[in-house]
């Protein structure tokens, strides 16, 4: 009998735990109207489980499930409902049956609770930014983190120290006469000497590469002063490209997820 200190359900019939991975579970009786399993196996709920492992093949066999806290996105907001969905399908697609990923568990529950937290409260941040650090974060805690300092081809330094802050999203992107590109296939910055060696490019400045530092960085602080970026296009753009090079097709919520993006910017440039 294993006992996992904490689960998240990501779908149904997955539990990604803290201690065992993500696990394959069947929980008798959940749908009873009186059953113990109430509320505890909802998607995206957090609570602690006890479950008996079967062999390699079949479903394991979860006996208690108690819940700790439900996924509740602020103010009912339906973009932070579909965020909450697009963070389930990523931990459902990219992570391996009980292969333990502890620091993955704590960033998906840090970015629910983000999601839940209401406008009028100080860390409040934008939902198109919580979603693009979550997806920084995972990627480099599963070792697929972008190239963001070196030319992929040449090896140069690319990116000097951090830029002063801004408020203008609108130029994160400099494709005529910037210095930069990022390549989507070697997920690196190349320069413009080497750029003529690789394929599907975006043109890129320095800020931009600074940007997506910030968002894959550790600190837990410095993304949230640079909420507004994160819902550019081109970063965007970046994110969509990477899962499904990973995945081998579109996520399921790629589109709704694009959507929140825009209507964000739209709100900025209102």
């Amino acid at each position: 009998m294993n006992c996992g200190p904490k689960c998240l359900p990501a779908k149904q019939g997955s539990e990604l735990t803290k201690t065992y991975g993500k696990i394959s579970a069947l929980a008798k009786g959940a749908r009873r109207p009186k059953s113990a399993f109430y509320g505890a196996v909802d998607t995206l709920s957090l609570s602690q489980v006890i479950f008996l492992p079967r062999r390699t093949g079949t479903l394991d066999l979860l006996t208690e499930a108690k819940l700790v806290r439900r996924f509740r996105p602020c103010q009912w907001s339906l973009a932070r409902l579909y965020a909450g969905y697009y963070l389930a399908e990523l931990l459902t697609d990219l992570t391996e049956p009980h292969q333990p990923l502890p620091e993955l568990f704590r960033l998906a529950v840090d970015t629910l609770s983000d999601l839940q937290t209401r406008e009028t409260e100080f860390n409040y941040q934008p939902v198109s930014a919580i979603v693009l650090r979550f997806e920084m974060r995972a990627l480099a805690l599963l070792g697929h983190g972008l190239g963001l300092t070196h030319c992929a081809g040449c090896d140069q330094p690319l990116v000097g120290e951090l830029l002063a802050p801004t408020a203008d999203i609108d130029h994160l992107s400099n494709r005529r006469t910037g210095k930069l590109f990022f390549s989507l296939n070697d997920t690196s910055l190349v320069c413009r000497e080497c750029c003529h060696e690789r394929g599907r490019l975006l043109g890129f400045s320095e800020r931009a590469a600074q940007v997506l530092r910030i968002y894959q960085d550790e600190d837990d602080h410095a993304w949230r002063r640079h909420a507004d970026w994160g819902c550019h296009p081109v970063l965007r753009q970046i994110m969509d490209y990477q899962w499904q090079s990973l995945l081998n097709r579109p996520l399921n919520l790629t589109s709704a997820i694009r959507q929140m993006a825009k209507k964000q910017r739209q709100a900025i440039g209102n």
